[in-house]
């Protein structure tokens, strides 16, 4: 019995990485349930997972489809393009064809615009592994830097897992 209800968790755990989360609890148990299988000093504490969540809610309201164009200021005016339930960069972390990019995920932007959220969360955690490993040395801090101060929401720069995840 012990058996068949690890294999049903294990089952529906996988089925829900394939799809689309529907509310912040369904994505706080798929971002834990991943975070838990990344190396010990590469998991991320469950506020910070609190506030990848609210910045989901917000930005995308848990829609996998979405692409934002975002103009930068800067002296060399550019146009970000971020995709997915993340938001996440052709600058930086996937390859749409056009921009160049480090592609530091090693996809295809439109890989992160579909219904399985699998990737989306291989990237999240490629993403955060590196600044964890190679923190401020690493090659791309600065778009990483610019990244997450553009998608980050300031409404959620106070969320801490034990109050936004106490209904879940």
């Amino acid at each position: 019995m012990k058996v068949l209800l690890v294999f049903l968790f294990v089952v529906l755990g996988f089925s829900l990485a394939e799809g689309r989360p529907e509310n912040k609890c369904e994505l706080f148990h798929t971002l834990k349930a991943s975070n838990n299988l990344q190396e010990a000093g590469k998991r991320l504490p469950e506020d910070v997972l609190a506030k990848i969540v609210c910045h989901v809610k917000l930005g995308t309201g848990f829609d996998t489809s979405v692409v934002t164009q975002l103009s930068i200021n800067s002296t060399t005016p550019e146009v970000w393009t971020l995709y997915g339930l993340f938001q996440l960069s052709n600058h930086l972390v996937c390859h749409d064809g056009t921009t160049p990019s480090p592609n530091i995920c090693g996809i295809g932007c439109n890989d992160l615009v579909d219904d399985d959220i699998s990737d989306d969360i291989d990237c999240l955690f490629t993403i955060t592994g590196r600044l964890i490993e190679k923190g401020f040395s690493d090659a791309n801090r600065n778009e990483l830097i610019r990244m997450i101060r553009l998608i980050f929401q300031d409404e959620c720069s106070n969320e801490n897992a034990s109050d936004y995840f106490a209904d879940c």
